[in-house]
């Protein structure tokens, strides 16, 4: 009976509120609702912002990327800090290429965050794999990243930074066709002559003798090196041999005066300047090459192929590097090991030149400017290619002594000595077919070796034909 008392008394009071009337206490009518409209404008898509902003990494645009930042990050980090942390990055990792794959995405509102999986291939340790995200807020209707280091890796921490321990094998030699050695790693000896230091005139004709014969050089031409500075003490440079083939007239040399040596170790060329378009030089990396180089997993210190074999076979010669990529902190501690892998053994080339008739083939034109190129007749195999002028490949070690002052005055010539006029120039080849009609017209015994011919520059004596 309570129930249905209280239930009486909660319809009249609903009633009493509902009753309309035209009185001073009545309500106004409430105002009409708008109508609702329906959008299908759909909210943009986080993945597709993501793959924006890894694609940029991948082509290197760091300026796209920074321009995808939100405000917030971008008022922590100017666009010059985000360039050369990431430009670090491709440095310290030797980083070759990226790539990624978008994995998940959570996403709200205001905020996503999308997940990857990101591949670094560094040029040294190989492929580094890894699983981390982007957060991303929205900004004016656009997903912007709310950038930090983990967009790299997960392990790449605010403070920390990567370190590669490399591990750079040695590098191979260029040997002739018998494997005799034309660039060898090997301990070497720069020699040169301070003139006011030479003996007697018997002394110093046992100073020529043994240098003419350690350079297969004339006496004469290495007294004209030192003629002019005779009174001076003057360094002039000789040239470089081996250690060990040094060892054998060093006693003598020490005896007689007038010469000074250095040893050094590093690349060295056995025919040095009689080789050097052929088989090339190597060089230390220049600071303005460093940071190509260090992307290719050199650690930036190293001698590499500048011209000649050297050169096209760098890759060869140079051997897969080697080593351990870690994370550090700021204090430079090795926290974590992220991919390690060992170096590949260097390849060494082995030409058809043959050293010895190379060495006569250069001097044939050492004081001419052209060519020589000998060919086997029946395989085409090169058996020699000089050109002259040339240049001393040794000179480019920094450790020879004779190093600084014989790159200045290289530089100082204007005979083009690095240009290989045997494969760089154009040598018109019709005196060399003279050989073959010489031949054709002397088996025809219409001429013999004392016919003379006059060539007026045209052949006209086919009708018909110039």
């Amino acid at each position: 009976m309570k129930r249905g008392l209280s239930l009486c008394l909660l319809l009249g009071v609903m009633l009493a509120g509902c009753t309309l009337g035209s009185g001073a206490g009545t309500p106004e009518a409430s105002q009409t609702l708008p109508t609702p409209v329906m959008t299908n404008v759909a909210a943009p898509d986080p993945e597709i912002a993501a793959r924006l902003f890894l694609d940029a990494w991948k082509r290197d645009d760091l300026a796209a990327m920074y321009a995808m930042l939100t405000p917030l990050t971008q008022d922590s980090m100017t666009e010059e800090e985000f360039t050369a942390f990431y430009a670090e990055v491709k440095q310290d990792v030797a980083l070759a290429s990226l790539d990624y794959q978008i994995t998940s995405a959570l996403v709200n509102p205001r905020e996503a965050q999308v997940s990857y999986r990101i591949t670094l291939t560094s040029s040294v340790v190989g492929d580094v794999v890894r699983d981390t995200y982007l957060s991303m807020t929205r900004e004016a209707g656009e997903w912007k990243v709310a950038w930090a280091p983990t967009t790299v890796l997960p392990e790449l921490k605010e403070g920390t930074s990567f370190f590669l321990d490399m591990v750079t094998p040695t590098r191979a030699n260029i040997y002739d066709r018998n494997g005799l050695g034309l660039a060898v790693q090997e301990d070497a000896v720069g020699i040169y002559i301070v003139p006011n230091t030479i003996g007697d005139e018997g002394a110093e004709e046992t100073m020529l003798v043994v240098l003419g014969r350690l350079f297969d050089r004339s006496t004469s031409s290495i007294q004209a090196l030192y003629e002019p500075f005779r009174d001076t003490d003057y360094k002039i440079t000789v040239g470089e041999v081996a250690l060990e083939e040094f060892q054998q007239v060093e006693g003598t040399l020490s005896a007689v005066g007038g010469t000074r040596w250095e040893p050094y170790t590093g690349r060295y060329y056995p025919l040095g300047e009689y080789s050097s378009q052929a088989v090339g030089y190597v060089a230390k990396i220049t600071l303005e090459d460093a940071a190509d180089y260090r992307q290719q997993g050199y650690s930036g210190d190293e001698y590499v192929g500048q011209t000649g074999l050297e050169y096209v076979f760098e890759n060869e010669l140079r051997g897969q590097p080697g080593g351990t990529l870690y994370v550090r902190d700021a204090s430079g501690q090795i926290l974590t090991p992220l991919a390690s892998r060992d170096p590949g053994v260097p390849q060494s080339v082995t030409t058809t030149l043959d050293r010895t008739l190379q060495l006569q083939t250069q001097q044939a034109i050492e004081d001419l400017d052209g060519a020589i190129v000998v060919l086997e007749r029946d395989t085409g195999r090169v058996l020699a290619i000089a050109s002259s002028p040339s240049f001393n490949p040794n000179l480019f070690n920094v450790d020879n002594t004779n190093g600084e002052i014989g790159r200045a005055e290289l530089l100082q010539r204007n005979d083009y000595p690095f240009l290989d006029r045997a494969t760089e120039s154009t040598y018109p080849l019709g005196s060399v077919f003279k050989i073959i009609t010489m031949s054709a017209a002397l088996e025809t015994q219409a001429f013999t070796p004392d016919s003379e011919y006059t060539c007026n520059g045209y052949f006209e004596e086919l009708p018909g034909w110039v």
